[in-house]
């Protein structure tokens, strides 16, 4: 059986590598909450929180209208400093497809795979395990 962090292997460690400087960019989302326990539970605010306050690393967030689910979905992004723009291609791909302007296509998912550092073995690995998948990320 193919294990998870074969082929994520940035999962569950990318404050670790963020900090190292080999990962520029994590996504972290839920369902808009109206429970702030439930906000603090999905997003890992206080591990990320110390390195924000100092600069090491930039916090950007976005509620999306999900038009098919009419509701809003928080994304809660974390760059290294410079790179700002990856969270914001990632907002805008996903206002996008969730506002109905456009349909999702497989690109989508190699480009975020790609703004979150991922090598394209690692993308085609994780399209092959999980072939069908809705989304990277």
């Amino acid at each position: 059986m193919l294990q998870r962090n074969a082929v994520r292997p940035h999962e569950g460690r990318e404050l670790s590598l963020m900090l190292a400087g080999r990962k520029k960019f994590a996504i972290f989302s839920e369902e808009a909450p109206s429970d702030e326990a439930f906000a603090r539970n999905s997003v890992p605010e206080q591990i990320y929180a110390p390195y924000v306050a100092r600069g090491r690393i930039v916090r950007l967030d976005a509620d999306i209208w999900h038009a098919k689910l009419r509701r809003p979905i928080r994304y809660v992004c974390y760059t290294l400093p410079g790179s700002e723009w990856r969270a914001q291609a990632f907002f805008w791909i996903r206002r996008e497809i969730y506002g109905g302007r456009r349909q999702p296509d497989p690109s989508d998912d190699v480009m975020i795979a790609r703004l979150l550092g991922y090598s394209m073995d690692e993308v085609e690995a994780f399209r092959s395990a999980f072939a069908g998948a809705a989304a990277l990320g």
